[in-house]
């Protein structure tokens, strides 16, 4: 699963540096994400929408495994949620809620120094304005980085920077901290570590329990490492990936590997594609230079194995993907991605230690691959390249790719 993170990263440094930040604190965040929206399925989204916003800024991460680390994705993770439950709550025509969801205000410790004052108030700030603090004076980032983490625009960012610090200058004379010597940013410079440490303290348990995250959430995952590789730094990524493991390289040129009789300008188009063999997986890496033929998304079913209803679906200008279960647990997802002009696409599939053989489907040459439970078809037909997965038997999976119907 982690290679669907993994994929949005360039080189190999920060690929492993994610890897460790994915399997050290995903269930943590799954535990936050939880006590937040009280539901597993929004709490599994959460945690997916998170890491993948801790992917575009991996490197800002220089220690996986600290406190500043573990505190920036739980920022991430607990505003996402809140970011989710407000957005359910605007939904239902219910007020926003803020400050309930967090744990602000009732535990920063006492202390007398100038340092424990400054600390204890950032920890006893709302969530938000908490959040821009810690984000902006301990982990570093711009107003601009802070808008896209926490789903803002840059300059509601810099304002609410501005209004939070108010409201901790207005804490501290509170207290009686009149004669404070710095002025207030070389404070929070200064003192923002303490005042995370305090809340992250308090906000999360030292151990939370490994949660079992859904064959849903696991195929999401799955999918992303398939589909990225749409510029040359994601397909660099991709290139890094284990790179002493590889052992061969073929570089082919395909004609959408169609078997069947086709007219000249259809015979024109062609499908580039460098396949890689590694330890782990193989890469198909395909780029074209004709313009796209059609929008994904245009498939239709014939035929579904039964009981598969339709979970989850999301298409964008590439790419059309579609998930299924069934009442007892066997799952099927579609993915569908043209490969236009300008387009590069760097798809992954487990090929360790599995049974793969080649059959045609819908006239066109297609892989197919056995591992275990997991049953894999993998094709080109015009400008698409599809990539059907299923629990189901390898029988049944063929029957759907043959019965695929492309419209238009």
């Amino acid at each position: 699963m982690v290679l669907v993170y993994l994929s949005m990263i360039e080189g190999p440094e920060d690929r492993n540096k994610f890897e460790i930040v994915y399997q050290q604190y995903k269930s943590l965040m799954y535990y936050v994400a939880y006590r937040i929206l009280r539901e597993e399925r929004d709490a599994e989204d959460a945690v997916h929408n998170a890491f993948v916003r801790i992917a575009e800024h991996i490197d800002k991460i220089s220690e996986p495994v600290c406190p500043k680390t573990r505190a920036f994705v739980v920022l991430i993770v607990e505003r996402t949620a809140i970011n989710e439950y407000n957005h359910q709550r605007r939904r239902r025509g219910l007020p926003l809620e803020e400050e309930a969801l967090g744990a602000a205000g009732a535990w920063a410790p006492e202390g007398p120094e100038e340092g424990d004052a400054v600390a204890r108030a950032i920890a006893a700030l709302p969530d938000r304005d908490r959040e821009l603090i810690l984000l902006k004076h301990w982990q570093g980032f711009s107003d601009r980085e802070i808008a896209g983490l926490l789903g803002m625009k840059p300059g509601a960012v810099s304002r609410a920077l501005q209004r939070a610090k108010e409201k901790l200058r207005e804490r501290l004379r509170e207290e009686g901290n009149r004669g404070m010597k710095d002025a207030l940013d070389e404070l929070l410079d200064r003192y923002a570590p303490d005042a995370g440490a305090m809340w992250l303290a308090a906000e999360t348990p030292d151990i939370v329990p490994e949660h079992p995250f859904s064959s849903k959430f696991r195929r999401r995952m799955e999918r992303l490492i398939r589909r990225q590789g749409r510029s040359p730094a994601v397909t660099a990524a991709l290139r890094c990936a284990r790179r002493a493991a590889a052992y061969a390289l073929v570089l082919l040129t395909l004609s959408f590997s169609c078997l069947m009789t086709v007219d000249a300008s259809f015979r024109e188009q062609m499908l580039r594609v460098v396949v890689e063999v590694l330890q782990e997986f193989t890469e198909f890496r395909y780029t074209s230079d004709l313009p796209a033929n059609g929008q994904p998304g245009e498939v239709r079913f014939t035929y579904l194995p039964e009981g598969m209803e339709e979970q989850y679906r999301e298409q964008d200008a590439i790419e059309f993907y579609v998930y299924y279960e069934s009442p007892d647990g066997d799952c099927m997802d579609l993915s569908q991605i043209a490969v236009s002009d300008g387009t590069s696409v760097s798809i992954g599939l487990d090929t360790e230690n599995a049974d793969v053989t080649y059959f045609t489907v819908r006239g066109c040459e297609a892989m197919k691959i056995v591992k275990s439970l997991d049953h894999t078809i993998h094709w080109t037909e015009g400008d698409s390249i599809y990539t059907l997965y299923g629990t189901v038997p390898m029988e049944e999976l063929e029957k759907v790719a043959e019965g695929i119907q492309i419209v238009g």
